[in-house]
């Protein structure tokens, strides 16, 4: 049975007579908010019986792509101020979703139907009515639009990942995954929630309230678990404060459980480093992004930004310069700065050569 068409009407006589190919599962669908702006959707296809609509199940994926692609390139709106009302009167652009065939449930007749789930993220937090619209207006295609997924990861998983209500031979094997600038990133890269302080603290409490609904102690933290700590307080080793672990032991004291508390007493030497690894994870894109660029173009980036010393820098230079045997009057640095940067300039473009 192949999943790019719509599977032949078959009566079971029972849940054993029939082998069907591919398995059968329902569509879970929450309620749409109408009202609501996001930028991450998954969008359903389920196969329906109305009139004048054309059953999901006779697209294949790539059908189903490009309806959604054309849908957003040609949204409908139901007057011209409705327009400028939504998105701003911005046009609103997909910049990656990955479509999923799956089957339905049996129905009372015993018929199997295809459907598909569509995750969606946009360049831009849009309205989905004039998409939805648009769907029915100019592919016959009536959808459904959740707004429950809070992030593109969360709508990839849903669809991706076995659960104990979709079983993993339930899932699509082969998804059509898309993007507008370049190849998709392999889906099981793009389906894990991304780490930062509030997801990290998230999963934390989460875990902590299934394990006291369970009747069970708190789950053992463990360094990771710092993260959210250090960063929700600031608490940070400057060039002027090496002792940020203080601060650190005595919100601890304040604040944590008895077994975080442990925990940070058990590793209370390691403390003043795992502050600062902390934030080299936290601002990594900040760390990547210097890393990156040379030495020369960190210094014209600084040049281009405004002062920031409180115009004591030529103060620091002349004494700098004093203190080396060179007598340089501060209303001379100016002329001094003008004549290095273009000896810079040349040596770097020699060194380059």
């Amino acid at each position: 049975m192949s999943l790019s068409a719509e599977p032949p009407r078959k009566r079971l006589k029972s849940k054993t007579t029939v082998a069907m190919r591919a398995p059968v599962v329902g569509v879970a669908l929450d309620a749409e908010e109408p009202s609501g702006r996001k930028s991450v959707y998954l969008v359903t296809f389920a196969h329906t019986a109305g009139p004048g609509l054309r059953s999901p199940g006779t697209l294949s994926r790539e059908g189903v792509r490009d309806a959604v692609l054309d849908a957003f390139a040609n949204p409908v709106y139901e007057d011209a101020g409705n327009r400028a009302a939504h998105n701003g009167g911005q046009q609103a652009s997909v910049q990656r979703l990955v479509v999923f065939a799956e089957y339905h449930k049996p129905d009372d007749a015993g018929a199997v139907h295809l459907h598909y789930h569509v995750a969606v993220q946009c360049a831009c937090s849009v309205r989905f009515l004039p998409i939805k619209r648009s769907l029915r207006a100019r592919h016959n295609l009536a959808s459904h639009w959740s707004c429950s997924h809070v992030g593109y990861w969360s709508a990839v998983r849903y669809c991706a990942m076995p659960s104990p209500a979709k079983p993993a031979d339930a899932l699509d094997p082969c998804p059509l995954a898309w993007k507008s600038d370049g190849e998709h990133e392999p889906l099981d890269e793009c389906m894990e929630q991304p780490s930062n302080a509030s997801g990290i603290a998230g999963r934390r409490l989460q875990a902590r309230r299934q394990a006291a609904q369970a009747g069970r102690e708190e789950p053992r933290p463990s360094e990771v678990d710092v993260w959210p700590l250090v960063v929700r307080h600031g608490i940070r080793n400057t060039a002027d404060n090496q002792q940020a672990h203080l601060r650190l032991i005595q919100i601890a004291r304040e604040t944590c459980s008895p077994a975080m508390l442990a925990f940070l007493f058990r590793i209370r030497k390691r403390l003043p480093a795992l502050i600062d690894d902390v934030w080299t994870w936290e601002e990594i894109h900040d760390h990547v992004a210097l890393s990156e660029k040379s030495r020369m173009d960190c210094l014209l980036a600084s040049a281009r930004q405004t002062c920031c010393c409180g115009g004591q820098w030529h103060d620091f230079v002349g004494r700098a310069l004093l203190a080396n045997g060179t007598d340089v009057h501060v209303s001379q640095l100016s002329n001094l700065c003008r004549d290095i940067l273009p000896r810079i300039l040349k040596t770097t473009c020699q060194a380059m050569a």
